[in-house]
């Protein structure tokens, strides 16, 4: 048999494809889902909550030299502030050596929860006559905590921070 074909055209039975190409519809499917996966992902990405250790995270880093004279001096005196979390979990205990209470002007303690910026808690540092209070933790989560203490003795400032682990809580 012979093909009556003019040049540039296909002949009407071709034995060869018997059915319709795969390629291009498959391109355009996986071009469609990897559309909706990357609409899905920025979508789910800008509804995650980002929280820097404060909101004014860049005014303290500006102010971080003097963080650092704060540390070193307080590492000159030698007597360190003690953090002490009660057994139970319920209470922060902290500690003032007589070196920091004989001239003590005010302070701080800062609660601060590094996963999530709205459960911070900031208390006024107010030693007793022995250099210790006690700060009820009651209704606090468990979990990771950071104390970062900051007070005055005399016209000097010291800071002292330390991790705690509350064991139980709400």
């Amino acid at each position: 048999m012979i093909s009556t074909t003019t040049p540039g055209s296909t002949p009407s039975s071709d034995p060869a494809r018997t059915g319709w190409d795969t390629w291009p519809v498959a391109l355009i499917g996986f071009l469609v889902l990897f559309g909706i996966f990357i609409a899905s992902y920025v979508t789910f990405a800008m509804r995650q909550r980002m929280d820097l250790v404060g909101a004014d995270y860049y005014d303290q880093e500006i102010r971080f030299q003097q963080q650092i004279e704060r540390v070193a001096r307080t590492a000159r005196v030698g007597s360190e502030l003690r953090l002490e979390l009660a057994r139970s979990g319920d209470a922060l205990q902290v500690t003032m050596p007589p070196v920091y209470t004989k001239d003590f002007g005010g302070g701080t303690v800062v609660l601060y929860r590094p996963s999530d910026a709205r459960m911070d808690h900031e208390f006024p540092l107010r030693p007793g006559v022995d250099g210790t209070q006690t700060i009820p933790l009651g209704g606090f989560s468990r979990g990771l905590w950071k104390a970062r203490v900051t007070w005055k003795t005399g016209p000097a400032e010291y800071y002292r921070d330390q991790s705690l682990v509350l064991p139980g809580g709400s």
